[in-house]
């Protein structure tokens, strides 16, 4: 399955930012008109990974211009923890289901990255704000108002003091 690696990395690094509190590449993404990348992916991706025979590049025309996606080789990623591969496998899955335009679009409407693109190519996406985007979906923010929330709601009908 091709998958668009970049966005692929994004959004797990995001989920796992989410869960653990930290991104699993530990790498700084920036901002190219297609969407957010790794940073130095030249190096990083497009690179390495085919000489280690983790990948093959694909090139593709899309739009004007030539996209590379890589495609993992089967097997990749079989060495992480079962929890992370889970996960892996859920993104890979999400991202495999749609197109790379599909996927670009989506990661167009991350705020991380529509702040960096803004700033001008090339800049470093804040990935706290990039989570934002997935945050409409915690379960967190939809949970029922609790004890300490409605005292504090309480004690401010009942006082002059506002929070």
């Amino acid at each position: 399955m091709a998958v668009p690696l970049n966005k692929a990395l994004f959004y797990f690094d995001l989920i796992l930012l989410r869960e653990a509190g930290e991104t699993f590449t530990r790498n700084t993404y920036i901002a190219l008109p297609q969407g957010p990348v790794v940073s130095n992916y030249e190096k990083r991706l497009l690179r390495d990974m085919p000489k280690l025979g983790l990948a093959s590049l694909l090139n593709e025309q899309r739009g004007g211009y030539e996209s590379k996606t890589l495609q993992l080789e089967e097997g990749i990623g079989s060495e992480l923890p079962g929890a992370l591969t889970e996960l892996a496998g859920e993104v890979a899955r999400k991202i495999g289901r749609v197109t790379a335009a599909q996927v670009s679009d989506f990661s167009h409407a991350n705020p991380g990255w529509d702040l960096a693109i803004k700033q001008g190519v090339g800049t470093g996406v804040n990935m706290h704000l990039a989570l934002q985007q997935l945050l409409d979906e915690d379960d967190w923010l939809g949970a029922e108002e609790d004890e300490f929330a409605r005292s504090l709601r309480a004690s401010e009908r009942d006082s002059r003091i506002r929070w």
